[in-house]
């Protein structure tokens, strides 16, 4: 595969899957960046040390830099804190950030062109989710169909910056995120690439492409019990209907969504109130809206389609 001809680096931030790493890693360098920079926790797993040793040595004209990264008490997100130890370790400006359970394609090359460009911080491209067995069809099955309607491009985890925009813009209270795997109320919508897309946005352009720039061997973040029951509880706290909830829950077979809307309803326990479109910007007793749900984008994009129609004379 051709390169571009601006040189690019990729962040791959690693636990200790070697078996997703891989897979993974011999995509990113099919991509011929100029670099890639591995970051594991110090000390970094044997076996993933040995999967880098053997991808690489069969690219000796690309630099790989190993990165071992010791904990920072002040992040409470040690993901968050990895991450952006590696774009900070990077010797270009054009950072593509690729989870080791990603299989990167050449799609992800258009993403990295236009960074630094026009003002452009950041760019995103659609992945894949993995599908595994009836329930996994459903759900990649329902998310695609509704995307697919809506015409929206929206946010996802593979996404490439510019450093420089990145460094002048990312605020400080990124050490305050919690791991959305644990993480309570609008916090599970908050994750680490999704705070610095709100920082990136409010100084720099943003974009978000529909190609598909990767396959994602594992399962949906959101398909999590614990992400669709803090969700639940969130967006009865601000004022869903329960038709709503439950016409979105359905689609994307996510019904545990509608059993944390239930039970926050009954309880009225407190949960973190951010709002996840624009933290860190927008404190609790905002009033901007919430992201929408499904349906209110569905009934949008009916309406407009039906205020389209030519009427008969």
């Amino acid at each position: 595969m051709q390169g571009l001809k601006e040189p690019f680096s990729v962040v791959v931030p690693v636990k200790k899957e070697a078996n997703l790493l891989r897979d993974s890693l011999p995509a990113c360098y099919r991509l011929n960046p100029d670099e890639i920079v591995v970051c594991f926790d110090k000390p970094a797993p044997k076996e993933c040390l040995q999967v880098v040793d053997k991808t690489s040595s069969k690219h000796p004209e690309i630099r790989t830099k190993i990165l071992e990264v010791e904990r920072n008490p002040e992040y409470r997100f040690h993901q968050a804190w990895v991450r952006r130890q590696g774009f900070r370790e990077t010797k270009n400006n054009r950072v593509l950030t690729a989870d080791v359970d990603l299989i990167v394609n050449a799609n992800v090359l258009k993403a990295i062109e236009l960074v630094g460009r026009n003002d452009i911080g950041l760019v995103s491209c659609s992945k894949l989710p993995s599908v595994s067995g009836l329930l996994g069809f459903w759900r990649t099955t329902g998310d695609q169909l509704v995307r697919w309607f809506i015409q929206i491009p929206h946010f996802t985890g593979l996404y490439c910056i510019w450093k420089p925009y990145w460094l002048d813009s990312e605020d400080e209270r990124i050490k305050e995120l919690e791991n959305p795997r644990n993480a309570l109320g609008a916090y599970v919508f908050v994750g680490e690439d999704t705070f610095l897309l709100n920082c990136m946005r409010r100084k720099h352009r943003v974009i978000f492409l529909p190609d598909i720039g990767a396959y994602c061997m594992t399962p949906n973040m959101e398909d999590l019990s614990h992400i669709q029951f803090e969700s639940g509880r969130f967006l009865q706290t601000r004022g869903r209907r329960f038709h709503r909830i439950l016409i979105q829950s359905v689609l994307t077979a996510r019904m545990e969504q509608v059993q944390g809307y239930l039970y926050e309803k009954q309880s009225r326990h407190s949960i973190p109130l951010v709002d996840p479109i624009s933290f860190p910007y927008l404190d609790v007793g905002s009033q901007a809206p919430a992201g929408r749900t499904i349906y209110e984008i569905l009934r949008d994009r009916i309406k407009a389609s039906l205020s389209l129609r030519v009427p008969r004379a």
